[in-house]
């Protein structure tokens, strides 16, 4: 849909075993989806492969809720060992001091 509407590049795509709106096939890292007559560029949320699983490592409550050595090995480990990109993402009312909590 994103390709018919004329979008170039996505980051909705979050790789992981969940019951809504994610695809735990998809791929893990960036790349170019073609279809029949355009493309995309994918930009995957970031994950960690443990246990034969997508885990989440860096974004949005992931942030909030994993340990920071948990991220900063996931992270260390995406960029050097499997030497791809990690892709961290933040929700704009995550930046607001006024957000009730």
């Amino acid at each position: 849909m994103l390709i018919d509407l004329g979008f170039k590049y996505d980051s909705s795509i979050f790789p992981i075993h969940h019951d809504r709106l994610w695809d735990s096939d998809a791929q893990r890292f960036p790349g170019i989806l073609q279809r029949r007559r355009d493309s995309i560029v994918e930009f995957p949320l970031s994950t960690v492969r443990h246990l034969g699983l997508n885990w989440p490592i860096a974004g949005g409550a992931y942030l909030r809720f994993l340990p920071s050595w948990v991220i900063r090995s996931g992270i260390r480990r995406i960029n050097q060992v499997e030497a791809q990109p990690a892709i961290v993402y933040l929700h704009p009312w995550e930046l607001d001091p006024n957000q009730p909590s």
